[in-house]
Formats: structure tokens, C-alpha cells, sequence
């Protein structure tokens, strides 16, 4: 009997993108775990300004993409015409696909209630035109302000400083609107940037126009790429959950070439961790630890990883781990593996048909009764009873 031949999976993703190297390391934590798949990545846009484009698979054609290529129709068209399953990781796809994305709430309410913790007031947000992402992650925060009774000013630069680098930033930084917008805004400001190479050039131009950072305008970027941390001030950032799309992207991506029923087409990952650094007037120092252990519990929380573990891998003691925790989240270490264990179990029994005691295993129990019992202490009911309730609601 011949051996059974590994599917292939392209990555369709930019080349400068910080956020598209985090994707595919989800997809390759992914293979590691199911290894019938072969992963190739191929980059596009390797040039700045350079325009999307097919891909080249020359004589390598994948059973399936996971693709990260935005609004461009012309990409989309001509991976939909090849007849392959394509699951995409941006929210504004021009096509009917599968998606997984990082959710716009969480990355607005982190941003929102970082400025109000510190006492802001007075809110803008600066994106870019034309783009649905950013005007969504704009909505969202107008949104989440007015929940506690705030309003914002919105901008757009005229031009994108797209993958950051230094003649994008001071192009964007110069414009005259920016600097009109930066000069007339009511002060103490706290301005959420669409994404960090945004924020570098809000910075930019403050420093230009000789405007007190954080002092007068607060900062917060999305995406804590390198651009973030490099240069003066450094940024305050949201920390997108790319290796969690790109896993889950992966996942879908398996049932559809399985040829299994996909129940969510539509999934919003979301985000949970904001670096704080100078843009907003808090200096950095337990976020290295943080960042670390939350990947940490992302990856193996279902996997029976305790705190101890954590702290012992970072090379801290428990107390100083949750000391970190409780000053950053206002939560525990603890508390974060719950609720990845909890968020994972709840996936399986609305998504899947597996069997309770698989999915007790599959979250990190060894037996039925004891996941039966922290099911039912996180979520008020028991698990059987969760899946009849929730997959009547997702059927309907």
C-alpha cells in the first residue's frame, strides 16, 4: 500500500511584515503537532511600494493557501481560480473566504483603557485611507470611548508609512493636515496610531513641531514591531495574537481539506497584552516576562502547564511572575491557563463532535469528573449541557 502523501500549504504573505513572520509560526507550530503537512512560504510586496502579486508556484502547486493579502482583488482572483482550499488571516477580504483575523475590539479596548487608567481625557485616533482594517480598529475605539462617556477625533494620513521604513515614517510625518491636526487638538491628548509605523510617524512629527511626548500627546501603536521599540520615544504598543491566527488559519485549513464541515468562517482572535513604553510615559520593565509567559500558556495551557512551570522557565520566582501579572493584567498567571483551557474547551464542544472524554484529554484532563468540574465552576454549566445550548444557537 503506498504511503500516504503529505498535503501542501503555501503561505501567501508580505516579505516586511513583522506580523506575517508571527502567522507563520503559527502555521508551523501547527504542522509540528500534525505532521502530514508540508508548509512552503512565499513572500510578495519583497520591495517597498511594489504591488501584490501571484505567486510563483512554478511546479510546486499547493493543496491550500493561508493567505495574508488584504484588499487586493487581483490576488484574491487568482487564488480563488486555482480550485484550492484558501483560508485568509486580514479582515477585509474581497472574496467569500474563510477568515481568521485579530479581533478590532480587544485591540481597541486595551488602547481605550490604557489612556484612561492614566488619566486621559482627550482622544484621537490616526489611520490610514482606504483601508477597512484601519477604519474598523478606528470604530472600534470610537466605540469603546463612548462606553465610558468619551469622545475622539479621527484622522487619515494621506500617505501609508507601510512597513515602516525611514523615508515612509518621514513622508507621513511631514504632512502639513498631520501637523495641523497635532497642533489644534485639545491637550492632554492620547492618540491610538492604526498600527506602529503610524504611531513612529505621530512621534515623529511631534518631535518635529517641538510637542511634549508623553506629556501633551500619548501614543499607543498596534503590532509592538521593531519599529516600536527602536528610536525615541519608544512606543506603546498592542501585541497582536499572530501566532494564534496563523494556528487556527492552519486548523481550518485542515478540515476544509478533510473536507469537514467548517462550522465558524468568520473567527476573531483576540488580543490581550499592551507593552507600555515611554509614548505613554511608563517605562518598561516586566513586560519582557509577561510577553514571555503568555506565549508560553498559549502553547501548552491545554497541555497541563502550571504556574510553576511558567516561572521556572523564565527563570523568576512564582511570586515575582504573578507580582507582573497583577501589574499589568490584574490577573494571575493562574487565571490566564483557565482561561485558555476553558476558551479551548469551549471551541471543541461547539465545533467538533468529539466525545466529552476526548475533549477532557485534549484541555488537560485525565478524567471526565474533574473537567466536568472546572467547566462547570468557569462557565456556570456543565459541558454537555454548554454544547446543547451553544450548538442550538450556532444551527439556528
Amino acid at each position: 500500500m503506498p504511503a500516504k502523501q503529505p498535503k501542501r500549504v503555501a503561505i501567501y504573505a508580505p516579505a516586511l511584515s513583522e506580523y506575517a513572520h508571527d502567522l507563520a509560526e503559527g502555521v508551523l507550530l501547527y504542522a509540528q503537532k500534525h505532521p502530514d503537512y508540508v508548509i512552503r512560504h512565499f513572500q510578495f510586496g519583497s520591495e517597498a511600494g511594489e504591488p501584490v502579486r501571484p505567486p510563483r508556484w512554478r511546479n510546486w502547486q499547493p493543496d491550500g493557501v493561508v493567505a495574508f493579502a488584504g484588499q487586493q482583488e487581483e490576488s484574491f482572483e487568482w487564488l480563488y481560480s486555482r480550485g484550492v482550499p484558501v483560508v485568509n488571516t486580514t479582515p477585509d477580504c474581497p472574496r467569500p473566504l474563510p477568515c481568521v483575523f485579530a479581533g478590532h475590539r480587544s485591540i481597541a479596548r486595551l488602547a481605550a483603557d490604557h489612556f484612561i487608567k492614566i488619566g486621559f481625557e482627550h482622544f484621537g485616533y490616526v489611520g490610514v485611507p482606504d483601508h477597512v482594517g484601519m477604519d474598523n480598529r478606528g470604530n472600534a475605539f470610537v466605540e469603546e470611548l463612548s462606553r465610558h462617556g468619551y469622545s475622539a477625533d479621527r484622522f487619515n494620513l494621506m500617505s501609508d508609512p507601510g512597513a515602516g521604513l525611514n523615508h515612509q515614517i518621514e513622508d507621513a510625518s511631514e504632512e502639513p493636515h498631520l501637523r495641523e491636526f497635532l497642533e489644534r487638538c485639545s491637550k492632554p491628548i492620547g492618540i491610538f496610531a492604526g498600527y506602529d509605523g503610524i504611531a513612529r510617524a505621530v512621534c515623529t512629527a511631534c518631535q518635529d513641531l517641538e510637542i511634549e511626548i508623553p506629556g501633551a500627546v500619548a501614543v499607543v501603536g498596534v503590532n509592538d514591531s521593531t519599529i516600536a521599540r527602536l528610536g525615541q520615544p519608544t512606543i506603546t504598543t498592542i501585541r497582536l495574537p499572530g501566532e494564534e491566527v496563523g494556528y487556527k488559519a492552519m486548523e481550518i485549513l485542515a478540515q476544509l481539506l478533510q473536507e469537514e464541515r467548517v462550522r465558524k468562517k468568520i473567527v476573531e482572535i483576540p488580543s490581550k497584552l499592551i507593552v507600555i513604553r515611554e509614548s505613554t510615559g511608563q517605562q518598561v520593565h516586566r513586560e519582557a516576562n509577561v510577553d514571555r509567559a503568555m506565549r508560553l500558556i498559549q502553547r501548552h495551557a491545554c497541555e497541563g502547564i502550571r504556574v510553576a512551570d511558567i516561572a521556572r522557565k523564565l527563570g523568576i520566582s512564582r511570586t515575582t511572575l504573578e507580582q507582573h501579572f497583577h501589574q499589568i493584567f490584574d490577573t494571575t498567571p493562574g487565571e490566564e491557563i483557565s482561561r485558555a483551557r476553558t476558551d479551548r474547551a469551549k471551541e471543541l464542544l461547539t465545533e467538533t463532535t468529539l466525545s466529552i472524554e476526548a475533549i477532557s484529554q485534549m484541555v488537560g484532563y485525565a478524567t471526565v469528573s474533574n473537567f466536568g468540574e472546572f467547566f462547570r465552576r468557569r462557565t456556570g454549566m456543565p459541558p454537555r449541557k454548554y454544547r446543547q445550548t451553544h450548538r442550538a444557537t450556532i444551527e439556528e
